[in-house]
């Protein structure tokens, strides 16, 4: 009898669940199951329900909690609602026809005919707008997936990573039919996947009658069975969120019916779904093991647009209800580091170039001056990589072909001219994903996609090129990819796509991603523009030309720049810590030799070093200390962004500016005094990064980005043509340099600058940049300083050299009408 009243307790509560699901069905989502009944579909097939989770807080809590609560059970029940709820839809819309019908036309007979509505048996609610994706911090509902594990168990969660692998679509049974041996009743039982398939048959007979069934022995009915599509795929975490030597974790992911090969490994996805053990062995004998597998209930597939931090409003299969409001960031999300381009910062970005309105390159080099500081020189390098980053503008022309919008860069240099560090910073600024990876350790399958074989079947694993796909893949030690296997990638830098036909998979994946290359030149080749870069690099033309910008990175020994490359690494080493610089003079070793000033970036204000942007007006250190305090360690990095530009700091800023200030002087005084004569110091005590931090720099290209489009100028395009004719009609021109490519490769080059410049038109100086970087491999133009790219500096008037630069350029190509007019003389003064 105990037990009796147990049973009819837990089968009032699920009558009253589904009768709150059926509430919050009917309220929120009649516009979407009226679709489900008017779409025409098979009757076998399986169709999704988008359910707000928001909605349906608001309207049932009770009903919500218990989804936290118990996700399995409660899911179920909402399936079994969404039954009901579309016979009660299909009535109302019948009745109101009816009734339609008899005030035109006085009776229904003549009427035209009624809608046709089909009642779906398979219909499953997919949650959407899960409250944690509101907030992109780590929760209890939206763990990290290395911490995902026997503590979330059973619970409803909420994982984003890329997909890895992805196997095949099989079918199993997700229902079988039962019959009792007794009474002849028929009953429905859910396999279970935590079982690996199985049912869970009942003791009893679990048909309800008047006088119940003491039956205990049942039969499966077969040719009944309700069969569903089945597909595992890999989620691993994205390596921008891991740790060094921190290896990436990863999940399998079990999507079922509709959401079955709804995604392609390389995807970055979000999925909600219950984290469910799974048995992989149950045979007598045997060892039993269990894995983690997350019973995915939806899964949203992140945009394919570069750097772009949020996932598509509408999931795979489905449309958005239109009860749900907007509950994903702005398009300029949350970038890696946790700093947010909110429109706070984005004002500062706004104001920064404001400021720099005369002088735009010196505000350009201002940000290139945060690129990789721990490397002397190498300016049209760091240049590059932040077009590179950015990236110009995808299209596509009349016949339908894709133009890519991204740049690709090749590095082609000596040992120890700082390669390897530019790519290790270019995948920390990337925005979106990024890969680093070698071509020595990497086959063409591993670049690309290969085929690896779970149980009786084959699944495709996604390489580095897929992987990247929307971000960054930076591959060093090129030429160690086997030259029989470089053909495998031509198709993966210029179509961006990768088909793939491998034991009976044959699909297509997407790798929309920039690549910058790095390698050494050929064992007894000297760096020279001189010699065909096919010689210098061992690459074949077709490779090369897919290439937008190659640099080339020759080891000068000159004593002069071995001594400022010296003088900028043990500065940078001095700014480790006080301890070293103290212990340093203490001790009376000889003092570092600094490089100019122009080898590292501009020293900001102390203050607002870590704020990312530089405030070129005096700092009211006086007004700064009658601030109240603010607690800054509570501070979002944006909030303190804002704070400390509109100096909201700590009163002791201003004392510690002061004792900075002395203490930099002491140290000034110190090092000439024991420098040799005639050699330029600076301050060891003064910080030399720049005020663009990575994490500032990250945020400025994610919002650039997201800004329209620049549009070509008739200059650009005059200044773009020209120097396409120049490589073609050259005498010694490069056959791999000078195809159709070239052209597209200026173009992208422009627009990208154009971008990085906050211009909304690709004007004639973006023009002009792109060819003196694309010529420093050639040397058509013999512009001064471009055949010495690695002891490239910061010039002390940038916006004077490119107009040096610019007169240089339109000389050469016959475009000297474009030169700016010469300033009026001023007549003599009278004696």
């Amino acid at each position: 009898m105990r037990w009796e009243t147990v049973r009819q307790a837990l089968v009032a509560l699920m009558d009253a669940i589904r009768a709150a699901a059926l509430r919050v069905l009917l309220k929120c989502c009649a516009k979407d199951l009226e679709g489900i009944l008017k779409c025409n579909a098979a009757p076998e097939e399986h169709l999704g329900l988008p359910v707000s989770v928001i909605a349906l807080a608001n309207q049932e809590p009770e009903l919500a909690q218990a989804l936290y609560a118990r996700p399995l059970e409660v899911i179920s029940l909402f399936d079994d609602a969404a039954l009901q709820a579309q016979s009660e839809i299909k009535n109302i819309i019948e009745r109101r026809a009816a009734e339609g019908r008899q005030v035109t036309n006085g009776t229904a007979d003549g009427a035209g005919a009624a809608p046709l509505l089909n009642v779906y048996d398979n219909v499953h609610v997919r949650l959407v707008g899960l409250p944690s994706s509101l907030d992109p911090r780590v929760g209890p509902l939206r763990p990290p997936l290395t911490r995902v594990g026997c503590a979330q168990l059973h619970q409803l969660l909420s994982v984003t990573g890329t997909i890895v692998r992805g196997s095949p679509v099989r079918m199993w049974e997700s229902n079988q039919v039962y019959e009792c041996t007794r009474c002849k009743g028929r009953f429905g039982l859910k396999c279970s996947i935590e079982s690996g398939g199985t049912v869970d048959v009942p003791e009893t007979c679990p048909i309800q009658r008047s006088q119940p069934c003491t039956g205990s022995k049942f039969k499966k009915v077969p040719d009944i069975s309700i069969y569903s599509g089945y597909q595992e795929i890999r989620l691993q975490a994205a390596t921008a969120c891991l740790g060094l030597g921190e290896p990436p974790a990863s999940l399998t992911v079990v999507l079922q019916d509709e959401l079955a090969d709804s995604v392609k490994p390389g995807q970055g996805v979000e999925v909600v779904g219950v984290l469910v053990p799974r048995w992989l062995s149950t045979t007598p004998g045997q060892r039993c093991e269990l894995e983690l597998v997350l019973i995915a209930n939806n899964i949203t597939a992140w945009t394919g647009g570069r750097g772009r931090g949020r996932p598509d409003i509408e999931p795979q299969g489905l449309q958005v209800p239109a009860s749900v409001p907007s509950l994903l960031p702005e398009p300029c999300g949350i970038t890696a580091s946790g700093l947010q381009a909110t429109p706070e910062v984005v004002a500062l970005f706004e104001d920064f170039w404001q400021a720099h309105a005369d002088k735009p390159l010196w505000g350009r080099n201002k940000i290139l001056a945060g690129v990789c500081p721990g490397v002397a020189g190498l300016l049209p390098v760091k240049l590059a990589v932040l077009l590179v980053l950015i990236g110009g503008v995808a299209r596509r022309d009349e016949g339908g072909t894709h133009i890519r919008g991204e740049v690709h860069l090749l590095l082609v240099g000596d040992p120890g001219t700082g390669k390897s560090q530019i790519m290790k910073w270019s995948c920390q600024a990337s925005p979106g994903r990024a890969v680093l990876t070698t071509g020595r350790g990497s086959s063409g399958a591993g670049l690309t996609v290969s085929a690896v074989r779970e149980g009786n079947s084959w699944a495709l694993e996604a390489g580095a090129l897929v992987l990247a796909d929307g971000g960054l893949c930076c591959i060093d030690e090129f030429d160690g990819i086997r030259p029989t296997e470089r053909a495998v990638i031509h198709e993966a830098m210029e179509q961006q796509t990768v088909h793939v036909a491998k034991a009976g998979l044959v699909t297509s994946l997407s790798t929309r991603t920039a690549i910058i290359g790095a390698i050494n030149p050929r064992p007894g080749t000297t760096i020279t523009c001189s010699r065909p870069l096919t010689e210098v690099t061992g690459l074949e033309g077709p490779l090369l030309s897919r290439f937008d910008l190659v640099l080339l990175l020759a080891d000068p020994r000159h004593p002069d720049w071995d001594k400022l490359v010296a003088g900028h690494v043990l500065a940078r080493r001095s700014i480790a810590g006080p301890d070293a610089a103290a212990s340093r003079t203490d001790t009376k070793q000889p003092v570092a030799l600094l490089g100019p000033p122009d080898l590292k970036a501009t020293v900001p204000n102390p203050i607002l070093v870590s704020s990312g942007l530089e405030d070129s007006a005096p700092v009211d250190t006086q007004h700064a200390a009658n601030r109240g305090p603010v607690d800054e360690g509570q501070m979002s990095i944006a909030q303190r962004v804002a704070a400390r530009l509109s100096r909201n700091v700590q009163g002791s800023a201003s004392g510690a500016l002061k004792t900075l200030q002395d203490k930099s002087a002491e140290d000034v005084e110190r090092t000439k005094m024991a420098a040799p004569e005639g050699v330029t110091v600076t301050s060891c005590t003064q910080d030399p990064k720049s005020a663009w931090t990575l994490e500032v720099i990250r945020a400025y290209i994610l919002w650039v980005r997201e800004r329209k489009p620049p549009a070509m100028s008739p200059e650009a395009e005059r200044v773009l043509v020209a120097y396409y004719g120049a490589m073609r009609r050259a005498e010694e021109r490069i056959a791999a340099r000078s195809t159709i490519r070239a052209l597209e490769s200026l173009i992208r080059i422009s627009q990208a600058h154009a971008r990085l410049m906050c211009s909304n038109r690709v004007l004639l100086r973006d023009a002009v940049v792109a060819v003196v970087l694309a010529d420093t491999s050639q040397q058509l133009l013999h512009i001064p300083g471009g055949d010495n790219v690695t002891c490239a500096r910061f010039p002390n008037d940038p916006d004077q050299e490119l107009l040096m630069h610019q007169r240089v350029v339109l000389t050469a190509l016959g475009l000297t009408s474009l030169l700016p007019a010469p300033p009026p003389m001023l007549p003599a003064p009278f004696d």
